[in-house]
């Protein structure tokens, strides 16, 4: 666990899992929630065009911004995460995980109830949707198939050829 010393005794730091044993769609949760935090948005950003076409990265990189905004404004508290580079995940990236999970997967109980854990109870389904949709494009990036909500999913070429959509108001 490469979590510090002051995470360790916080609530939703403490390990629960490794990342291994995680499927797809949870395992691309945490890692682009670490990757994100870490100020790392053009690494996702690369993943995104360079798995989807350009138009549905674009897409993909809009609704993640969403999420992650929603993390950051909305959460009931800070969700503790670990290093990027740590094999085990926390409590809280747990919860996370299962949230994009369970709403992209159409569990409209399990999603509530992850959601309502993590955020504010008036925004709780405005996320769901984002979490939808974001678990959606993990899911095709991971060859699972699940259909995407505005685009079909296509292969792009082997690096961006644009730059970083920003996120619309």
């Amino acid at each position: 666990m490469t979590v510090s010393n002051r995470n360790r005794q916080a609530r939703g730091g403490a390990p629960v899992g490794v990342l291994a044993e995680l499927p797809p769609v949870e395992l691309a949760a945490i890692r682009y929630l670490r990757l994100w935090f870490s100020g790392k948005q053009d690494r996702i950003w690369r993943d995104f065009h360079n798995q989807l076409s350009n138009r549905s990265a674009k897409k993909a990189m809009v609704s993640f911004t969403g999420l992650m905004d929603a993390v950051q404004f909305y959460a009931r508290r800070p969700l503790l995460r670990h290093d990027e580079q740590c094999v085990c995940f926390g409590g809280d990236e747990c919860a996370f995980a299962h949230f994009v999970a369970a709403s992209c997967s159409g569990n409209s109980h399990d999603a509530m109830t992850f959601g309502l854990h993590l955020f504010d109870s008036e925004k709780t389904e405005q996320i769901i949707a984002t979490a939808a949709i974001c678990g959606q494009v993990f899911s095709n990036m991971a060859g699972l198939g699940l259909p995407y909500p505005h685009s079909s999913i296509g292969r792009s070429s082997p690096g961006p050829t644009h730059p970083m959509p920003k996120a619309t108001q």
